[in-house]
């Protein structure tokens, strides 16, 4: 009795302090300082609850960060579900964290009634492998001093190449020398993981190494990378303005929607609301509890959650499936070396933040099917509706998965041995439509045709020839699940991206790692976890392979799945590999075994550093198109219509300034925020063909009484327009009022 009240003690200083600092104080170091005790002091209050449910030891790192989880998902989930049906106000801000105080006692209440077993198989951080004969290396000191030595000059390297100017890609602004630093720390964690150091120091490792990894992108520039960014900051912005959001279930315009002659409120099948509203109410609680900038969140919210929290999970749910904790370590580590998370891992957008409560969901389901207690069937469904607010294709994924988990468990029982494995490979083979027949059903996917250049196109970008023959003019955007195909305009040569051929062969060796993994978990008789995942995998391929390659369309899920599909070829290549690794061991010398195993590795290694230093290819508007957005939007009334003629990127930083009340300029937008209108008339700024014709026509497709322009150096528009201000290289027009003409 005398333990919770000092807990309820602790949290209630915690959040009386948040709260005095939201309603009163407005200091931004109190404020991050409180939000990160109470955020740590609630997920110390989770271990017990964590434990007992997931069968871990309670005081260990995993455990911690597990719990970490769990209270950041709780913070997103509650506020994106306010932003989707209400508004977020700061009472509700106030609400949340009171149900996030409860919430941990809660539930290890109910966790204390379960009757759960002991599993004496999982011994996490007292690891008993360090005698293993896969540990080539020994357990020197110097390899962990070299490691944090190496990274610290690597961190001070990327410190020093922040940028403001337009950037195509990161390396166009890195230190050139940070590449001979961080392929030199990659060839330390790879010694380190086949070394006799323990699994808890080299979880630290891998977290460190992830920081390293992922801060290239936040730390090459001072603003946000990306253009989706600021029309997320621009919604945000009316959210900490307890703005609504429309459409809305509760509150003011509320509307409704007829689908199948009932008439429903729209919000319920408003995709964007729930792929978005978990990180716009996610940053906007963030941003109102310490006043960090939506900018400064938007930069570093993903890459320390994929740092920090995605390699632990990724170790839990690898040491679940393998039941071998260093290759769980493996799996973790395999997964830095693909451009899907190296990529989205780096930039905050709705698909990386949603993926890492996926990965949480994914534990619980592997738990389950582990232990098969029966109140984690509950947890389960509980948490695939958690979903349906996080992010609409995780929760088509996941519920998916229990499917599949379903019917194959209903498919073992069949006693007729013959009738089981075909009745499987035909819902195998027939889930492989499942996601183009939900694209089709929504619009978003129509077939075109099953044509051999279909076919050599698929092949060409899966075998990474097209990457290795020729950088491309244009980007291609399918196929980049282990590399990355980096066009012209923002390729930057390197040591390893130079010369490609090698690639073919790695890429080859890991496909056949692959094949070797799914012809394991077919002769083994292995639980359900690897046959479900294969079925799985199965159906995702088959989906991304013919709604990219034999269709057309926005494509809404299938442009999406990069980032899982990564995941499964570096689950399947790690099974493959180790497997076919534990049988060289007992067949071959010791010395050629060890020959084997790092000639493997390395190539591993060079793999990851080559996708790593060939993307991401994004675009970043500059501090002084951002300014000029800014300058802009003082000059408007935003609620008035707007004409403001200028580079795309120029009205993304108008529309995050005005909150996203002038977008495009105030020109019509069209499919996939396509403005032709106003393109044409950019152009004829740009080529002096401009009139006053063209300004008619600029003042009928907005319905304004006069408009801006920005232009850069070289471009003169005295007739028609005065300057209002020069940012940089950047000149701002103002329409002059005498010379208006309409049609």
């Amino acid at each position: 009795m005398k333990k919770i009240l000092l807990q309820s003690m602790g949290s209630l200083v915690l959040l009386g302090g948040l709260l005095g600092n939201m309603y009163l104080w407005h200091q931004t170091v109190l404020g991050v300082l409180l939000l990160f005790l109470f955020s740590l002091w609630l997920a110390w209050k989770w271990q017990p609850s964590i434990a007992r449910l997931l069968k871990i030891k309670e005081k260990t790192i995993m455990t911690y960060v597990i719990a970490v989880t769990v209270v950041i998902y709780s913070y997103a989930l509650l506020s994106g579900i306010s932003v989707m049906w209400h508004h977020l106000t700061m009472a509700h801000i106030t609400g949340i964290l009171s149900i996030n105080a409860v919430l941990p006692v809660l539930f290890w209440v109910i966790m204390k009634k379960k009757k759960t077993k002991r599993d004496r198989g999982v011994r996490l951080l007292v690891d008993k492998y360090a005698c293993s004969a896969h540990a080539v290396f020994g357990r020197s000191p110097l390899y962990l001093i070299a490691f944090i030595f190496l990274w610290a000059i690597g961190m001070a390297l990327l410190f020093s190449s922040t940028s403001d100017a337009v950037l195509l890609s990161p390396w166009q602004t890195v230190h050139h020398l940070f590449s001979y630093i961080f392929a030199l720390v990659t060839l330390l964690v790879g010694i380190l993981l086949f070394s006799r150091h323990s699994t808890g120091v080299l979880l630290i490792v891998l977290m460190l190494y992830g920081v390293l990894l992922h801060a290239y992108v936040p730390l090459s520039h001072v603003l946000p990378w990306g253009g989706d960014v600021w029309r997320h900051i621009a919604i945000e912005e009316r959210i900490v303005n307890e703005e609504f959001i429309h459409p809305v279930l509760f509150g003011e315009m509320n509307d409704v929607i007829s689908v199948w002659s009932l008439d429903i409120p729209r919000v319920l099948v408003h995709p964007q609301k729930y792929s978005y509203s978990l990180l716009w109410g996610l940053t906007s609680i963030i941003h109102t509890l310490t006043g960090l900038s939506l900018e400064w969140i938007h930069i570093w919210l993903v890459p320390l959650l994929f740092a920090l929290i995605v390699p632990v999970l990724l170790f839990r749910l690898g040491h679940l499936l393998f039941n071998h904790p260093r290759r769980g370590l493996w799996f973790a580590a395999g997964t830095f070396a693909v451009y899907p998370f190296q990529a989205a891992g780096s930039l905050t957008i709705p698909v990386s933040l949603s993926f890492v409560f996926f990965l949480l969901t994914l534990i619980v389901w592997a738990t389950y099917l582990r232990y098969g207690y029966r109140y984690m069937r509950i947890l389960l469904l509980f948490l695939g509706i958690l979903l349906c607010f996080a992010y609409s294709l995780y929760a088509i994924l996941f519920w998916g998965l229990l499917l599949c988990t379903v019917v194959y468990q209903k498919i073992k029982r069949i006693k007729n041995i013959g009738l089981r494995r075909v009745l499987f490979w035909l819902l195998m083979i027939a889930s492989m439509g499942v996601i183009p027949l939900i694209e089709w059903l929504f619009g978003t996917w129509h077939m075109t045709s099953f044509s051999l250049n279909n076919v050599v196109q698929a092949l060409g970008q899966w075998s990474g020839w097209y990457y290795v023959t020729e950088i491309r003019d244009h980007d291609i955007l399918s196929g980049n699940i282990l590399i990355n195909h980096t066009p012209s305009y923002a390729y930057v040569a390197s040591f390893l991206t130079m010369w490609r051929w090698w690639i073919l062969a790695v890429l080859a060796g890991i496909y056949a790692s692959v094949g070797a993994g799914i012809f394991f978990v077919i002769k083994d008789a292995m639980d359900d976890r690897w046959r479900v995942l294969w079925w799985a995998s199965v159906s995702l391929f088959g989906g991304y392979i013919i709604g990219w390659h034999f269709g057309a369309g926005d494509l809404a899920l299938v442009r999406r799945l990069d980032i899982v599909l990564a995941l499964l070829v570096v689950l399947f290549a790690v099974r493959g590999w180790g497997d076919l690794m534990d049988i060289l061991r007992t067949r071959v010398a010791k010395k050629t075994y060890r020959v084997i195993l790092l000639t493997c590795v390395l190539c591993f290694i060079a793999l990851g550093l080559q996708t790593y230093l060939s993307g991401p290819d994004e675009h970043v508007i500059s501090k002084d198109e951002y300014d000029a957005g800014q300058f802009i939007s003082e000059e408007l009334s935003w609620h008035e219509p707007a004409c403001v003629i200028a580079d795309t990127w120029v009205l993304l930083a108008l529309e995050r300034s005005t909150h996203a009340y002038v977008v495009g300029g105030g020109f019509p937008m069209e499919h996939q925020y396509g403005q032709r209108e106003r393109v044409a008339l950019f152009e004829d700024i740009e080529q002096g063909t401009f009139t006053t014709s063209s300004l008619a026509h600029a003042h009928t497709l907005t319905s304004s009484t006069e408009c801006f322009v920005v232009t850069e150096n070289d471009v003169v528009l005295d007739e028609l327009f005065e300057e209002q201000e020069r940012i940089g290289s950047l000149h701002v027009w103002k329409e002059k009022r005498q010379e208006v003409v309409t049609e």
